[in-house]
Protein backbone atom coordinates (compact mmCIF):
# COMPACT_ATOMS: atom_id res chain seq x y z
CA UNK A 1 0.00 0.00 0.00
CA UNK A 2 1.13 3.85 -0.74
CA UNK A 3 -0.31 6.84 0.96
CA UNK A 4 0.80 10.00 -0.06
CA UNK A 5 0.10 13.07 2.03
CA UNK A 6 0.26 16.61 0.67
CA UNK A 7 0.09 20.21 1.75
CA UNK A 8 -1.24 22.09 -0.58
CA UNK A 9 -3.12 25.68 -1.45
CA UNK A 10 -6.62 25.33 -3.29
CA UNK A 11 -5.72 22.27 -5.55
CA UNK A 12 -8.47 21.51 -7.96
CA UNK A 13 -7.07 17.44 -8.21
CA UNK A 14 -3.67 15.40 -7.22
CA UNK A 15 -2.84 12.20 -9.40
CA UNK A 16 -0.39 10.17 -8.69
CA UNK A 17 0.40 7.30 -11.53
CA UNK A 18 2.10 4.23 -10.67
CA UNK A 19 4.28 2.74 -14.05
CA UNK A 20 5.14 -0.55 -14.33
CA UNK A 21 8.52 -0.68 -15.74
CA UNK A 22 8.59 -4.30 -16.65
CA UNK A 23 8.65 -2.35 -19.75
CA UNK A 24 8.40 0.98 -20.24
CA UNK A 25 7.67 0.83 -23.55
CA UNK A 26 4.22 -1.12 -22.90
CA UNK A 27 3.74 0.70 -19.36
CA UNK A 28 0.57 0.55 -17.23
CA UNK A 29 -0.88 2.95 -15.22
CA UNK A 30 -2.48 2.83 -11.82
CA UNK A 31 -4.49 6.19 -11.15
CA UNK A 32 -4.86 7.06 -8.10
CA UNK A 33 -6.83 10.20 -7.55
CA UNK A 34 -8.71 13.03 -5.10
CA UNK A 35 -10.67 16.29 -5.88
CA UNK A 36 -10.05 19.09 -2.94
CA UNK A 37 -11.06 22.44 -3.50
CA UNK A 38 -9.86 24.61 -0.51
CA UNK A 39 -7.69 22.63 1.21
CA UNK A 40 -4.52 22.81 3.12
CA UNK A 41 -4.15 18.91 3.23
CA UNK A 42 -5.40 15.90 1.72
CA UNK A 43 -3.97 12.17 2.02
CA UNK A 44 -3.81 10.02 -1.27
CA UNK A 45 -4.17 6.06 -0.92
CA UNK A 46 -4.21 3.06 -3.41
CA UNK A 47 -2.59 -0.33 -3.61
CA UNK A 48 -0.36 -1.57 -6.37
CA UNK A 49 -0.25 -5.86 -6.77
CA UNK A 50 3.45 -6.31 -7.85
CA UNK A 51 2.95 -9.19 -10.85
CA UNK A 52 6.99 -9.95 -10.65
CA UNK A 53 10.48 -8.72 -8.78
CA UNK A 54 11.52 -5.49 -10.32
CA UNK A 55 10.73 -2.01 -9.43
CA UNK A 56 8.09 0.48 -10.33
CA UNK A 57 8.21 4.72 -10.61
CA UNK A 58 5.59 6.91 -9.13
CA UNK A 59 5.29 9.61 -10.92
CA UNK A 60 3.14 12.22 -8.94
CA UNK A 61 1.59 15.64 -10.16
CA UNK A 62 -1.31 18.51 -9.84
CA UNK A 63 -2.73 19.65 -13.10
CA UNK A 64 -3.56 22.79 -11.72
CA UNK A 65 0.14 23.61 -11.32
CA UNK A 66 0.29 24.51 -7.14
CA UNK A 67 3.34 24.47 -5.53
CA UNK A 68 3.68 21.72 -2.71
CA UNK A 69 5.24 19.49 -0.14
CA UNK A 70 4.18 15.59 0.14
CA UNK A 71 5.45 12.53 2.13
CA UNK A 72 5.10 9.35 0.62
CA UNK A 73 5.12 6.25 2.66
CA UNK A 74 5.04 2.28 1.38
CA UNK A 75 4.69 -0.59 2.96
CA UNK A 76 3.77 -4.52 1.73
CA UNK A 77 -0.09 -5.24 2.94
CA UNK A 78 -0.22 -8.93 3.70
CA UNK A 79 -3.30 -11.68 3.90
CA UNK A 80 -6.20 -9.68 1.51
CA UNK A 81 -7.52 -12.45 0.18
CA UNK A 82 -8.51 -13.27 -3.71
CA UNK A 83 -12.39 -13.19 -4.61
CA UNK A 84 -12.18 -17.03 -5.47
CA UNK A 85 -11.71 -17.22 -2.02
CA UNK A 86 -13.79 -15.25 -0.46
CA UNK A 87 -17.34 -16.13 1.44
CA UNK A 88 -20.26 -16.47 -0.70
CA UNK A 89 -22.04 -18.92 1.80
CA UNK A 90 -24.63 -16.15 2.53
CA UNK A 91 -27.98 -16.08 0.07
CA UNK A 92 -30.17 -13.20 -1.13
CA UNK A 93 -33.85 -14.26 -1.02
CA UNK A 94 -34.85 -13.65 -4.69
CA UNK A 95 -38.27 -12.21 -3.48
CA UNK A 96 -37.58 -8.36 -3.01
CA UNK A 97 -36.55 -8.76 0.76
CA UNK A 98 -33.87 -6.17 1.35
CA UNK A 99 -30.28 -7.45 2.40
CA UNK A 100 -28.53 -4.88 4.31
CA UNK A 101 -24.91 -4.88 5.35
CA UNK A 102 -21.64 -2.74 5.04
CA UNK A 103 -17.97 -3.54 4.66
CA UNK A 104 -14.79 -1.43 5.14
CA UNK A 105 -11.49 -0.41 3.58
CA UNK A 106 -10.37 -2.08 7.26
CA UNK A 107 -11.84 -5.55 6.93
CA UNK A 108 -13.15 -5.93 3.88
CA UNK A 109 -10.20 -5.73 0.78
CA UNK A 110 -9.99 -7.88 -1.61
CA UNK A 111 -7.95 -8.61 -4.80
CA UNK A 112 -10.61 -8.76 -7.16
CA UNK A 113 -8.62 -9.26 -11.20
CA UNK A 114 -5.50 -7.90 -9.61
CA UNK A 115 -7.35 -4.98 -8.48
CA UNK A 116 -7.76 -4.35 -4.53
CA UNK A 117 -11.27 -3.35 -3.79
CA UNK A 118 -13.11 -3.40 -0.66
CA UNK A 119 -16.67 -5.31 -0.70
CA UNK A 120 -18.39 -8.41 0.48
CA UNK A 121 -19.68 -11.87 -1.02
CA UNK A 122 -23.23 -13.04 -1.22
CA UNK A 123 -25.17 -15.90 -3.60
CA UNK A 124 -28.72 -16.59 -4.95
CA UNK A 125 -30.39 -19.19 -6.87
CA UNK A 126 -32.06 -17.35 -10.32
CA UNK A 127 -34.42 -19.85 -12.12
CA UNK A 128 -33.79 -20.80 -15.62
CA UNK A 129 -35.65 -18.37 -18.00
CA UNK A 130 -36.54 -15.61 -15.15
CA UNK A 131 -35.44 -11.84 -15.47
CA UNK A 132 -34.61 -10.75 -12.10
CA UNK A 133 -34.16 -7.10 -11.02
CA UNK A 134 -31.26 -6.82 -8.70
CA UNK A 135 -31.43 -2.79 -7.54
CA UNK A 136 -28.25 -1.90 -4.81
CA UNK A 137 -28.39 1.11 -3.02
CA UNK A 138 -24.61 2.40 -1.50
CA UNK A 139 -24.76 4.84 1.18
CA UNK A 140 -21.97 6.86 2.73
CA UNK A 141 -21.40 8.93 5.90
CA UNK A 142 -20.19 11.99 3.72
CA UNK A 143 -19.78 12.82 0.03
CA UNK A 144 -17.42 10.56 -1.80
CA UNK A 145 -16.13 9.62 -5.49
CA UNK A 146 -17.96 6.76 -5.53
CA UNK A 147 -16.32 4.32 -7.91
CA UNK A 148 -18.35 1.78 -7.29
CA UNK A 149 -21.10 -1.81 -7.92
CA UNK A 150 -21.38 -5.22 -8.11
CA UNK A 151 -20.33 -8.59 -10.06
CA UNK A 152 -22.62 -11.65 -10.80
CA UNK A 153 -20.00 -14.50 -10.66
CA UNK A 154 -20.54 -17.86 -11.80
CA UNK A 155 -20.89 -20.89 -9.01
CA UNK A 156 -18.75 -23.89 -9.52
CA UNK A 157 -14.86 -23.53 -9.31
CA UNK A 158 -13.77 -20.05 -10.20
CA UNK A 159 -10.63 -19.60 -12.41
CA UNK A 160 -9.19 -16.37 -11.14
CA UNK A 161 -9.96 -14.56 -14.63
CA UNK A 162 -12.72 -12.71 -16.57
CA UNK A 163 -14.35 -15.87 -17.78
CA UNK A 164 -15.85 -15.72 -14.25
CA UNK A 165 -18.04 -12.93 -14.79
CA UNK A 166 -21.33 -13.36 -16.17
CA UNK A 167 -22.25 -9.32 -15.86
CA UNK A 168 -20.82 -5.79 -14.31
CA UNK A 169 -22.84 -3.26 -13.16
CA UNK A 170 -21.93 0.11 -11.56
CA UNK A 171 -21.27 3.78 -11.96
CA UNK A 172 -18.73 6.52 -10.86
CA UNK A 173 -20.56 9.40 -8.99
CA UNK A 174 -19.81 11.85 -6.47
CA UNK A 175 -22.04 12.11 -3.66
CA UNK A 176 -23.27 10.21 -0.46
CA UNK A 177 -25.78 8.16 -1.78
CA UNK A 178 -25.57 5.93 -5.27
CA UNK A 179 -28.02 3.43 -6.69
CA UNK A 180 -27.25 0.54 -9.19
CA UNK A 181 -29.98 -1.22 -11.36
CA UNK A 182 -29.20 -4.17 -13.44
CA UNK A 183 -31.70 -7.01 -14.65
CA UNK A 184 -29.92 -10.91 -15.05
CA UNK A 185 -31.45 -13.76 -16.14
CA UNK A 186 -29.48 -17.32 -16.38
CA UNK A 187 -30.18 -20.30 -18.32
CA UNK A 188 -30.18 -22.40 -15.47
CA UNK A 189 -31.44 -23.19 -12.24
CA UNK A 190 -28.08 -23.02 -10.43
CA UNK A 191 -26.87 -20.85 -7.80
CA UNK A 192 -24.30 -17.33 -8.74
CA UNK A 193 -22.20 -15.49 -6.70
CA UNK A 194 -22.60 -11.72 -5.94
CA UNK A 195 -19.95 -9.63 -5.44
CA UNK A 196 -20.10 -5.79 -3.95
CA UNK A 197 -17.00 -3.53 -4.77
CA UNK A 198 -15.66 -0.15 -4.57
CA UNK A 199 -12.64 0.62 -6.41
CA UNK A 200 -11.78 3.70 -4.30
CA UNK A 201 -11.69 1.57 -1.11
CA UNK A 202 -14.86 3.34 1.09
CA UNK A 203 -16.39 2.16 3.59
CA UNK A 204 -20.06 2.08 2.79
CA UNK A 205 -23.70 0.49 3.72
CA UNK A 206 -25.62 -1.23 1.20
CA UNK A 207 -28.97 -2.50 0.32
CA UNK A 208 -29.36 -5.60 -2.13
CA UNK A 209 -32.90 -6.57 -3.27
CA UNK A 210 -33.43 -9.07 -5.97
CA UNK A 211 -37.12 -9.76 -7.55
CA UNK A 212 -38.40 -11.53 -9.92
CA UNK A 213 -39.17 -8.71 -13.08
CA UNK A 214 -42.23 -8.99 -15.57
CA UNK A 215 -40.05 -6.83 -18.39
CA UNK A 216 -41.10 -8.57 -21.66
CA UNK A 217 -38.21 -10.69 -23.77
CA UNK A 218 -37.34 -8.41 -27.05
CA UNK A 219 -38.42 -11.91 -28.70
CA UNK A 220 -41.63 -11.48 -27.10
CA UNK A 221 -42.93 -7.43 -27.91
CA UNK A 222 -45.27 -6.28 -30.37
CA UNK A 223 -44.11 -5.86 -33.89
CA UNK A 224 -47.25 -5.06 -35.32
CA UNK A 225 -46.98 -1.52 -36.43
CA UNK A 226 -45.95 -1.29 -40.24
CA UNK A 227 -43.53 1.34 -41.02
CA UNK A 228 -44.69 2.82 -44.71
CA UNK A 229 -41.81 3.50 -47.41
CA UNK A 230 -40.53 7.41 -47.84
CA UNK A 231 -43.40 8.59 -44.62
CA UNK A 232 -42.29 9.15 -41.18
CA UNK A 233 -43.35 7.34 -38.49
CA UNK A 234 -43.24 9.56 -35.37
CA UNK A 235 -43.48 7.96 -31.91
CA UNK A 236 -41.57 7.89 -28.19
CA UNK A 237 -40.93 5.07 -25.35
CA UNK A 238 -40.25 5.53 -21.81
CA UNK A 239 -38.92 3.47 -19.10
CA UNK A 240 -42.00 3.44 -17.44
CA UNK A 241 -44.13 2.07 -20.03
CA UNK A 242 -41.21 0.31 -22.36
CA UNK A 243 -38.42 -1.44 -20.92
CA UNK A 244 -37.62 -4.75 -22.52
CA UNK A 245 -35.09 -7.40 -21.71
CA UNK A 246 -32.72 -8.04 -24.75
CA UNK A 247 -30.25 -10.80 -25.15
CA UNK A 248 -28.03 -9.70 -21.10
CA UNK A 249 -29.58 -6.07 -20.47
CA UNK A 250 -32.75 -4.47 -19.73
CA UNK A 251 -33.46 -1.30 -22.57
CA UNK A 252 -36.02 1.44 -23.33
CA UNK A 253 -37.35 0.67 -26.48
CA UNK A 254 -40.31 0.02 -28.94
CA UNK A 255 -40.52 -2.41 -32.60
CA UNK A 256 -41.94 -2.10 -35.61
CA UNK A 257 -42.37 -3.85 -39.13
CA UNK A 258 -41.69 -3.15 -42.95
CA UNK A 259 -42.14 -4.92 -46.16
CA UNK A 260 -39.34 -5.68 -48.47
CA UNK A 261 -39.00 -6.40 -52.12
CA UNK A 262 -36.18 -8.72 -53.13
CA UNK A 263 -33.10 -7.36 -54.73
CA UNK A 264 -34.29 -4.19 -53.71
CA UNK A 265 -32.03 -1.96 -50.76
CA UNK A 266 -33.89 0.19 -48.18
CA UNK A 267 -32.23 2.88 -45.84
CA UNK A 268 -33.67 3.23 -42.72
CA UNK A 269 -33.26 6.61 -40.61
CA UNK A 270 -34.45 7.15 -37.08
CA UNK A 271 -33.56 11.02 -35.55
CA UNK A 272 -33.90 10.47 -31.61
CA UNK A 273 -34.95 13.64 -29.66
CA UNK A 274 -34.80 13.90 -26.21
CA UNK A 275 -36.09 16.79 -23.80
CA UNK A 276 -32.69 18.23 -22.65
CA UNK A 277 -28.94 17.16 -23.23
CA UNK A 278 -28.81 13.51 -21.94
CA UNK A 279 -26.11 10.28 -22.42
CA UNK A 280 -27.76 8.99 -25.57
CA UNK A 281 -26.40 4.80 -25.61
CA UNK A 282 -28.50 4.41 -28.48
CA UNK A 283 -29.62 1.74 -31.02
CA UNK A 284 -31.67 1.07 -34.19
CA UNK A 285 -32.01 -2.79 -35.02
CA UNK A 286 -32.99 -4.54 -37.99
CA UNK A 287 -34.23 -8.30 -36.91
CA UNK A 288 -35.52 -10.80 -39.42
CA UNK A 289 -38.79 -11.95 -39.86
CA UNK A 290 -40.23 -15.15 -38.82
CA UNK A 291 -39.30 -16.90 -35.36
CA UNK A 292 -36.89 -15.27 -32.86
CA UNK A 293 -34.70 -17.26 -31.66
CA UNK A 294 -33.29 -14.93 -28.77
CA UNK A 295 -29.72 -14.29 -29.45
CA UNK A 296 -27.46 -12.32 -32.08
CA UNK A 297 -28.46 -14.59 -35.26
CA UNK A 298 -32.10 -12.46 -35.47
CA UNK A 299 -29.86 -9.26 -36.21
CA UNK A 300 -29.34 -8.36 -39.87
CA UNK A 301 -28.62 -5.28 -39.42
CA UNK A 302 -27.40 -2.35 -37.26
CA UNK A 303 -26.16 1.26 -36.11
CA UNK A 304 -25.90 2.93 -32.76
CA UNK A 305 -23.94 5.80 -31.24
CA UNK A 306 -22.51 6.89 -27.65
CA UNK A 307 -23.10 10.56 -27.79
CA UNK A 308 -24.21 13.45 -25.47
CA UNK A 309 -26.45 15.87 -27.15
CA UNK A 310 -30.47 16.59 -27.11
CA UNK A 311 -30.83 15.04 -30.91
CA UNK A 312 -28.98 11.94 -32.37
CA UNK A 313 -29.69 10.37 -35.94
CA UNK A 314 -29.12 6.70 -36.51
CA UNK A 315 -28.98 5.26 -40.45
CA UNK A 316 -28.53 1.95 -41.48
CA UNK A 317 -28.99 -0.16 -44.86
CA UNK A 318 -30.66 -3.26 -45.87
CA UNK A 319 -30.69 -5.67 -49.00
CA UNK A 320 -33.16 -7.85 -49.03
CA UNK A 321 -32.93 -10.96 -50.39
CA UNK A 322 -36.54 -11.86 -51.07
CA UNK A 323 -40.07 -10.46 -50.48
CA UNK A 324 -40.59 -10.46 -46.42
CA UNK A 325 -41.40 -8.62 -43.75
CA UNK A 326 -38.55 -6.99 -40.95
CA UNK A 327 -38.67 -6.66 -38.08
CA UNK A 328 -37.26 -2.83 -36.51
CA UNK A 329 -36.09 -2.38 -32.54
CA UNK A 330 -35.64 1.05 -31.32
CA UNK A 331 -33.88 1.30 -28.13
CA UNK A 332 -31.49 2.85 -25.62
CA UNK A 333 -29.37 0.83 -23.22
CA UNK A 334 -29.56 4.32 -21.00
CA UNK A 335 -32.98 3.67 -20.37
CA UNK A 336 -33.99 7.00 -21.68
CA UNK A 337 -37.37 8.77 -22.43
CA UNK A 338 -37.48 9.05 -26.01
Amino acid sequence: MHSIVIGLNEINLFLAIIIDCTNIENFIEYPIYVLANNQTEITVSGYYIADANGYVRLLIYDNSSNDYSYNIKIEEIAGIPSYTTLDYSTFIPADGAPEQGSFTEQDNKINLLNNIVTGKGYSFTPQAGKIYKITCKFEAEQEISFNTGFYILKGGALQGNNNDVLKVAGDAYSGSELTIITYFTNEGDSDVRFLLADYSNNDLIYTITIEESDIPLYTDIEYSTLVPDNSPEQNSFTEQDNKLFLWSDAVTGKGYSFSTQAGKTYRIICKYEAEKEILFNTRLFLLKGGTLQGDDSDMLSSDGSLYYGSELTLMTYFKSEDDNSVRLLLFDYNLRDL
